[in-house]
């Protein structure tokens, strides 16, 4: 009896030293992850940064107006330019004789919207699915 309870406390010990080995590591290689993520981190830090300064450096006034004068060639606004509302053009009139303008088309649910364009067949409607066939069911099984 005595010889019994030892050898089932001997393989309990040895399931929770076995345990206990797989744990620490699992642990290890938990902590290993944590020291990767953590270096990843710093450096998308670091990036973030350096991306910050030179968003600062390009948007600076001092520098688009520098870009703007090399690569623009764009001059102030004078008064000559300037002029009242009575002297810009109108919109001209449609004349009689003109083609309406298309009206948007709604479409209905199911129904094919075939624009012919150049080069390409129309689009046709799609053929119906087959019909399901149902079997009768068996009169003692309530199933088919």
């Amino acid at each position: 009896m005595i010889r019994g309870i030892a050898i089932v406390w001997g393989g309990l010990v040895l399931a929770l030293a076995t345990g206990l080995f797989l744990l620490k590591y699992e642990v290890i290689a938990l902590e290993d992850d944590l020291a990767a993520l953590t270096g990843a981190i710093a450096a998308d830090r670091e990036a973030i940064h350096v991306l910050r300064a030179e968003w600062s450096y390009l948007s600076e006034p001092a520098y688009l107006e520098r870009l703007v004068g090399s690569h623009l060639d764009l001059v102030p606004v004078g008064p000559e330019r300037m002029t009242t509302l009575a002297a810009l053009p109108f919109r001209p009139v449609a004349r009689p004789d003109a083609p309406a303008p298309l009206a948007p088309r709604v479409l209905n649910p199911g129904q094919v919207d075939a624009i012919p364009l150049p080069g390409r067949k129309p689009m046709t409607a799609p053929r119906p699915l087959a019909t399901l066939v149902t079997l009768p069911l068996h009169p003692s099984r309530g199933r088919p």
